[in-house]
């Protein structure tokens, strides 16, 4: 059985991809350890940001040029998380 999801690679804040991904028995593990790691470059992002002081949080940037940048990361890191519970539904007992 396989289903299809949606995936993400991260360069940096402006270069985001999302596509979408076959999943199947054989590569679960791996695809949602890597889309665990994409959450986590996120997550990584934003807590450089913070300390830097460019934000004080996601949603009140000291720069109002970047909230575009930093709601297409938020974004990103929505679809990333809900294509792992996907994962670890449709998965969950194998």
């Amino acid at each position: 059985m396989e289903i299809i999801t949606n995936a993400a690679i991260v360069r940096d804040m402006e270069n985001i991809e999302i596509f979408p991904i076959k999943i199947t028995e054989k590569n679960f593990i791996k695809v949602r350890k890597r889309l665990e790691f994409v959450k986590f470059q996120i997550i990584c992002i934003f807590k450089q940001m913070k300390d830097q002081g460019e934000i004080k949080s996601i949603w009140r940037p000291k720069n109002k040029k970047i909230q575009d940048k930093l709601d297409k990361l938020v974004k990103t890191k929505r679809i990333i998380d809900n294509s792992i519970s996907k994962i670890k539904e449709f998965y969950k007992n194998k």
